[in-house]
């Protein structure tokens, strides 16, 4: 199977004023309430997890284990966390889900039917947005 060739966004919009890359899909900028840009960054650090938990850090890859259970994620604040990125992974092959919701007051903006991460090795990546006045995650993969 061929590899498919990279999406190039239109030379006109490929890159912002401030000269950061915006996010295209399918040569169309992401701009829920504003223009969405992606910032250079480095995850910070790799967390196990194998019950339910509320995340405190971002910029972090969560690698669940959810043979004993469904885990139940809750992430931290997106709108203080604009352009930061959460990694979710599964490493179990159990039917166990493991679901993301966002804090109080925020949304996790994830196209519909998306139910969580239920196959082994499978991931779900997000970053923090604000869209309108709505602080939250959005999945971006």
């Amino acid at each position: 199977m061929p590899i498919p060739a990279p999406v190039t966004p239109p030379d006109s919009a490929a890159s912002s004023s401030t000269g950061m890359s915006k996010v295209f899909i399918d040569n169309t900028p992401i701009t829920p309430g504003g223009s969405v840009e992606v910032y250079n960054y480095t995850l910070s650090r790799q967390i196990n997890i194998t019950a339910s938990k509320t995340i405190g850090d971002y910029n972090s890859i969560l690698v669940c284990d959810a043979t004993s259970g469904a885990i139940a994620l809750t992430f931290p604040s997106g709108k203080a966390a604009v352009g930061k990125m959460l990694i979710v992974a599964k490493t179990d092959s159990t039917g166990n889900t493991v679901t993301m919701s966002a804090i109080s007051g925020e949304t996790i903006f994830a196209p519909a039917g998306f139910s969580g991460v239920t196959t082994q090795y499978a991931t779900a990546t997000f970053i923090g947005v604000v869209v309108g006045t709505t602080g939250g995650w959005i999945k971006v993969d």
